[in-house]
């Protein structure tokens, strides 16, 4: 897996959406509709793939629907203001 960051990040960033939408529904799936662990807003992965909420408001609910970690609510926020910094340097 090393060697994708590399010698190809493009490739290694395809590979982590792949598993994520692998896992975030289907026979893996690991989403639940949730508004805990800082999750705001209960929203199912059809509508989260193509919400047209804010980045931050989008960060907060992927931490609380899928990744589900022990972060602080700070903690959670720094994500949500990074999402914000990539989604303009991308879009």
């Amino acid at each position: 897996m090393c060697q994708y960051t590399s010698d190809n990040p493009k490739k290694l960033m395809d590979l982590q959406l792949k598993y994520f939408e692998k896992t975030m529904g289907g026979k893996y799936n690991t989403w639940y509709q949730t508004t805990a662990y800082y999750g705001c807003i209960k929203m199912s992965v059809k509508k989260y793939k193509k919400s047209k909420k804010k980045a931050e408001k989008l960060a907060y609910i992927f931490h609380g629907s899928y990744e589900r970690s022990g972060d602080t609510d700070d903690e959670i926020k720094e994500r949500g203001k990074a999402a914000k910094k990539y989604y303009n340097k991308f879009k």
